[in-house]
């Protein structure tokens, strides 16, 4: 019986059958997963679209306007994002939005989009 089947992986035929399992067993094991995009990447729109509407939402004068804006444009993210998603997001969530939040705000207001008309 093995001999038979070491004969037959001696043919052309066989030689084919066994590259082509090991080219299937090769790109198998390196076939890529696509990696989950990041909060930032895939809600940048709704943490720019939050950051500017609570700038503009609470003066300036206001006690604690950083805090207060921070907390607004926090809280309507996670708005958008249990619309989206279907679900509230997990602490880890949460916290990659709250470590996006002062990041995009400082891109915007480098870039001046954070004039008061």
């Amino acid at each position: 019986m093995w001999t038979a089947i070491t004969e037959f992986f001696k043919t052309p035929q066989g030689i084919a059958i066994l590259a082509s399992a090991c080219v299937l067993l090769i790109n198998f094991i390196l076939k890529k997963k696509p990696e989950k995009k990041s909060i930032i990447e895939r809600f940048i729109g709704t943490i720019i679209t939050a950051v500017k509407a609570a700038e503009k939402a609470i003066p300036d004068d206001t006690k604690n306007a950083g805090l207060a804006r921070f907390d607004r444009a926090f809280k309507y993210i996670i708005s958008v994002f249990a619309q989206v998603e279907g679900r509230l997001p997990t602490p880890d969530e949460e916290l990659e939005i709250k470590e996006a939040i002062p990041v995009v705000h400082a891109d915007i207001e480098a870039d001046g989009g954070l004039e008061k008309e």
